[in-house]
């Protein structure tokens, strides 16, 4: 994967681009959500591509619960399709 596409898609990433993702995903942010995802993005990319589950099990106490369980369903569909290129 090449982190330079993903910095450079990250660095112009909007909180209204999260918002929008989101929503066609049916996950409903706090404004304190978006600003967590949104900071947690922008700031741990390298971490979050190196180790993701543990990057999403950061944020568990401070996402609600049904929003954290669809990050991880997220996470696990991307995976597989990832797998399969």
């Amino acid at each position: 994967m090449n982190k330079n596409i993903i910095y450079n898609y990250l660095n112009n990433l909007k909180k209204e681009d999260i918002l929008i993702y989101a929503n066609k995903q049916g996950i409903t942010l706090t404004d304190n959500e978006l600003i967590i995802i949104y900071d947690n993005l922008k700031n741990n990319y390298e971490n979050i591509l190196n180790n993701p589950l543990i990057e999403i099990n950061k944020l568990k106490d401070n996402l609600n619960i049904n929003t954290y369980n669809k990050l991880l369903e997220l996470y696990y569909k991307y995976k597989v399709l990832i797998e399969k290129r």
